[in-house]
């Protein structure tokens, strides 16, 4: 769960997918089906040059091809690791995040989106940092508190939580693996502080936690 490296780099253009209902953070590795033309157009051409896509989701999920104002302007720079064509027209790709990203310029619409994107610089916390160490404890507890009350958790997400010492990271990965609505994780995506971006988990977790709480205490009275 570490996150690259906060030198500032030069703006590139690069291929660029519009995701519905998903939000992808530096450092994680996930699959996803890809069905519209364009998003299959835009996989095709960043494999053939250096296998880099710039992702961001869109707005409103029932978009069916959205235009660049219906984009957020922060996104994910990653890496495509493999492409599977299924049957019919569609693909399933297995993508790595590499770094927070924000759009500087749509340069191409047609046949698939070009876009001018500056990396983000994050701002770290230190691994001496008391706050930092608090915030990763709390993280801890709550991650401990919703999965005894809300669905269990895989053990190698628990594992992976312990494991961490970095805050940003760790937002990343607890808003990646837990986190459901499209809207929370786009906002931690667009943190750039490391220990704010966490205490936006923390308060997204105990909100998560009340309405669980609640929703037990509801099935428990209507028994």
């Amino acid at each position: 769960m570490n996150e690259n490296n906060t030198n500032i780099k030069q703006p590139i253009s690069i291929p660029m997918l519009a995701l519905r209902g998903m939000v992808i953070f530096p450092g994680m590795i996930l699959h996803f089906d890809v069905g519209r033309k364009k998003s299959i157009v835009a996989m095709n051409e960043a494999m053939k040059i250096n296998q880099s896509i710039f992702l961001v989701a869109q707005k409103d999920i029932r978009e069916d091809d959205p235009t660049p104002e219906n984009l957020y302007r922060i996104g994910t720079i990653a890496t495509i690791k493999q492409i599977l064509h299924l049957p019919g027209e569609g693909i399933r790709v297995l993508v790595e995040g590499v770094s927070r990203a924000s759009i500087v310029d749509v340069s191409q619409e047609e046949p698939y989106y070009i876009a001018t994107v500056q990396e983000c610089e994050i701002k770290q916390a230190s691994l001496k940092d008391i706050k930092s160490e608090a915030l990763i404890r709390k993280a801890q507890e709550l991650v401990g508190e919703f999965s005894e009350i809300g669905p269990k958790l895989p053990q190698d997400i628990f594992t992976s939580i312990l494991a961490s010492d970095n805050s940003g990271s760790l937002a990343d990965f607890i808003a990646s693996n837990i986190l459901l609505k499209v809207e929370d994780k786009q906002a931690i995506l667009e943190v750039l502080n490391a220990n704010k971006r966490l205490e936006l988990v923390l308060n997204v977790l105990e909100r998560e936690i009340n309405i669980l709480a609640l929703e037990n205490e509801i099935s428990e009275k209507v028994r």
